[in-house]
């Protein structure tokens, strides 16, 4: 999905000349740095204001804490993202340089280890981008996030490496080398003991934990290092089909590790597990408990965080769980709550516990630390939740992957966390890995499905509408076989695949005289766990997207247009003025349709973003589709003039801004043919909305006597006249035939 902007950041993004601010913050330092000064909102109870007509509520003010030291000629400007889709593999920046001015010696003594801050390396920092006249933190957005690995200081300014939390993945997990047995054992005994344990991880969460000595593998529950030898107990002898039996003193012992569960779930503990005992997240300050806001309002057994965003900044989640200390009344300090609500309220987020009885305390001095629920295995990439998509995550298990279940063996001596993730977790569930929104996020191969703020790229914000190539080829993102090699044999020490299924599109084959392969080596799919259906599925998703093979095109486009997009949205191409050659109509009236977006490159300093787009439905029987808005009609300003506003029985997350459900169907040459109808139908008008001013419609035709306030703004039918190619391509219409009377299929809404 995209990034959802402000009010504010789309009016500054309107304006002719756009002044992007990049904003760094680093954890832990209550400073801000800056290309230009930041503003914040004027919010009541702020600091420092006096009644003297010079500001009002809801107005702006420059942030206090704000340095602007960071200097752009030295720093990373340039922003890339990139996805590999048929490789099931993303990238990003891995790294982004920034630079500042030490002016005052003030970065000298950011950098000097107990000065300011305990040390910096490791430290978590963000990077933003605001627009014209906006606010920190509400108006922002984070386009980088990473920790400190390196510093020069030079002739009166600093640099810093930033390195991006894909990094994080470049560990190796599961790390248990060989070992020798220390004494004989018999093919009864429960225990064993070992020349050196400590390299061994006791199963935990989706964990089992096995030895394998000759012929025979061992379960094991226990190990107890701080005996001499070392001792592994709870031993279940004979496991996974072998034979127990008698082993001599010195044969040479194979640790190795299986994990079974749902692929995304493992995703997700793969990536925030390897914490132990210790917090994600330790002495996090906050305003208020019970109290939220800055009046009088009340949340039973919450903390409120005034400023803070606690979604982008520590990406807490239902489930996880906090330890409250330093509270000034015992009741408030608590251990091991469950977070069970985390909301947005005024200026900040308040957090909401199950469990405990808290009382109201205002301006605390307490501290929380929050562990993560995902934090299950014995080992892990030690990623904290801010740095991983959870939310999409789960939103594609819940969606496609429910049932899905993986057995995997961890049976090499190493294995590489990133290299793991795309190919066993990833690839062969038809997902793959992609950096976005500054997070390792995860994306799903299935037909473009189009977003509540889809963009239109057309000749209106297309730059390089002259040089504009629409390219197909058999050598990228084609492919009309995929085999599965699976059902990997966990009692032999290297990877052995007992399994192989083939599926193909023949008729791709047939009319391009091309074979391409895809190859899916996949150790966690298995026989009893549904893998010839999964594999018949998830190859079938990967035939639809690529045996017709993608169409490419490079727009270039304006940073207003580009802000919000990210990789792997999915944006309308309507290229019908630019005279792009349209391959299912023969002609270049390039009809609107729906691109994958692949790569993107964002130079700040130019505004400039180039974009590689694919369209991936070639072929594709199924289109989906975005539920069509409909609105109440709340006031009639004259006969061409209606306003609408927020549906209080249905609220959507656009709140009062009730015409940003219908921005995405309008565009320069595409009215929105609407109906104007009573709850029960009986009554109706058609008409055409020429322009959207907020919730403020301006239609084509005169409004007859019949309307009035109180009735539903909708769309008209699809055989309607007035609706256009973009109206029908995002949004669902009805029909009690196979297919429209123009022959296209019935829709899929999601």
């Amino acid at each position: 999905m995209a990034i959802e902007l402000t009010n504010r950041t789309l009016n500054a993004l309107r304006q002719t000349n756009i002044e992007p601010n990049m904003i760094v913050k680093f954890d832990g330092y209550d400073i801000l740095f800056s290309v230009v000064a930041v503003q914040e909102l004027i919010r009541i109870g702020d600091p420092g204001l006096f009644i003297d007509g010079t500001w009002f509520i809801g107005g702006l003010r420059p942030i206090v804490n704000n340095r602007t030291l960071l200097d752009l000629d030295s720093t990373t400007t340039r922003i890339t993202q990139q996805i590999n889709f048929d490789e099931a593999r993303g990238s990003s920046v891995s790294t982004m340089n920034l630079s500042f001015i030490d002016k005052n010696n003030e970065i000298s003594a950011l950098i000097s280890p107990g000065i300011v801050l305990p040390e910096m390396f490791g430290r978590k920092v963000q990077v933003f981008l605001t627009f014209g006249t906006s606010s920190f933190f509400e108006d922002s957005v984070e386009i980088f996030k990473g920790f400190v690995t390196a510093w020069d200081s030079g002739a009166g300014n600093i640099k810093f490496k930033i390195n991006h939390p894909e990094n994080k993945k470049m560990v190796d997990l599961f790390i248990s080398p060989e070992n020798a047995l220390e004494a004989t054992i018999n093919s009864g005994v429960t225990s064993l003991t070992m020349e050196d344990a400590s390299t061994l991880f006791e199963p935990t969460g989706p964990i089992s934990s096995y030895l394998q000595i000759e012929d025979e593998i061992i379960e094991f529950t226990n190990v107890d290092t701080a005996v001499d030898p070392d001792v592994v107990s709870g031993l279940t002898r004979g496991s996974l089909g072998t034979a127990a039996s008698a082993h001599s003193a010195g044969v040479q012992i194979r640790p190795f590790y299986v994990m079974e569960g749902n692929p995304l779930d493992l995703a997700l503990q793969i990536m925030m597990s390897g914490w132990g005992a210790d917090p994600v997240y330790e002495d996090v300050p906050f305003t208020h408990v019970v109290r939220i806001g800055s009046g009088s309002d009340e949340v039973p057994n919450s903390i409120f965080f005034r400023n803070v965003n606690v979604p982008q900044d520590y990406n807490v989640q239902v489930g996880d769980t906090a330890t409250i200390t330093g509270a000034f009344n015992a009741a408030n300090n608590i251990t091991a709550a469950t977070v069970s609500a985390v909301e947005l309220f005024e200026d900040g987020y308040y957090i909401q516990f199950s469990g405990v009885s808290m009382v109201t305390e205002l301006d605390t001095s307490a501290t929380v630390s929050f562990f993560t629920q995902y934090n299950t295995m014995p080992d892990g990439m030690r990623m904290r939740p801010d740095e991983v998509d959870i939310e999409e995550h789960i939103r594609v298990r819940d969606f496609f992957h429910s049932a899905t279940q993986v057995r995997i063996g961890l049976k090499e001596e190493e294995t590489q966390g990133k290299e793991f993730l795309d190919e066993e977790i990833y690839r062969p569930i038809a997902c793959y890995s992609i950096p976005r929104k500054a997070r390792a996020s995860v994306g799903f191969t299935i037909g473009p499905i189009p977003g509540a703020d889809i963009k239109t790229l057309d000749e209106t914000n297309v730059r390089n509408g002259d040089r504009l190539r629409l390219k197909r080829s058999t050598k990228e993102a084609f492919f009309n076989r995929v085999f599965y090699k699976y059902e990997d044999d966990l009692t032999v020490s290297e990877t052995q695949f007992l399994r192989g299924r083939l599926r193909i599109d023949q008729n791709s084959i047939d009319e391009t005289g091309v074979t391409s392969d895809l190859i899916i080596e996949t150790k966690g799919l298995r026989s009893d766990l549904n893998a010839v259906n999964l594999i018949d599925s998830n190859a079938q998703r990967y035939l639809d997207r690529y045996a017709r093979g993608a169409q490419i095109i490079n727009p270039i486009v304006q940073l207003s247009t580009a802000v919000g997009i990210e990789i792997n949205d999915i944006v309308v191409g309507d290229f019908r003025a630019l005279h792009v050659t349209d391959t299912t109509t023969g002609n270049r009236l390039f009809e609107p349709r729906f691109f994958a977006v692949k790569n993107k490159n964002h130079n700040i300093q130019t505004g400039e973003v180039e974009l590689e787009c694919l369209d991936t439905g070639l072929g594709l029987d199924t289109r989906y589709c975005l539920m069509s808005p409909c609105s109440p009609l709340v006031k009639i300003l004259n006969t061409k003039t209606i306003v609408i506003g927020p549906d209080p029985m249905y609220p959507s997350k656009f709140g009062d801004d009730e015409y940003r459900k219908w921005l995405t169907a309008i565009g320069p040459r595409d009215p929105i043919s609407i109906l104007i109808r009573d709850i029960d139908g009986t009554v109706s008008h058609d008409n055409v909305v020429e322009s959207i001013d907020e919730n403020t419609f301006t239609l084509r035709d005169d409004l007859p006597g019949t309307v009035a306030t109180g009735q539903l703004v909708e769309f008209t039918g699809y055989v309607d006249d007035d609706v256009s190619d973009k109206q029908r391509l995002i949004y669902g219409f009805m029909t009690d035939s196979a297919t429209f009377p123009d022959g296209e299929n019935q829709y899929t809404m999601f």
